[in-house]
């Protein structure tokens, strides 16, 4: 049940697409997915997400943070954070420098170990 093969080919070295990361969770059943990272760094994920703008919520519109972040969570087995605007800010603000986000997706979702399958 937690297949999380697909995301096994994140390459820190090419372009990062987190609306296609992003776009594949979505496309599978709430509890799913495995995520061995902190909430902020798939809250980071859904926002990258969010500004590339390409992804919509149903009527035509760019999706929201929250409109992402409330279909997202609940694939991971997680609630949702009542107030994604305020992580946000926190993840926009913070003065502790991160790895990248495509190399922190990859371990979040245990990829990161060089494990083969």
């Amino acid at each position: 049940m937690n297949d999380n093969r697909k995301f096994s080919d994140l390459s820190s070295n090419c372009g990062f697409d987190a609306a296609a990361v992003v776009k594949d969770l979505l496309s599978r059943s709430a509890g799913s997915v495995k995520w061995h990272s902190t909430k902020r760094c798939l809250m980071e994920l859904i926002m990258e997400a969010a500004e590339e703008r390409v992804l919509t919520d149903g009527h035509g519109m760019a999706a929201s943070c929250r409109f992402l972040s409330n279909r997202v969570f609940p694939v991971v087995g997680w609630q949702p954070p009542r107030y994604p605007q305020s992580i946000v800010f926190r993840i926009r603000n913070r003065m502790k420098r991160q790895p990248p986000l495509a190399e922190r997706v990859r371990e979040a979702l245990g990829r990161g170990d060089g494990r083969q399958g």
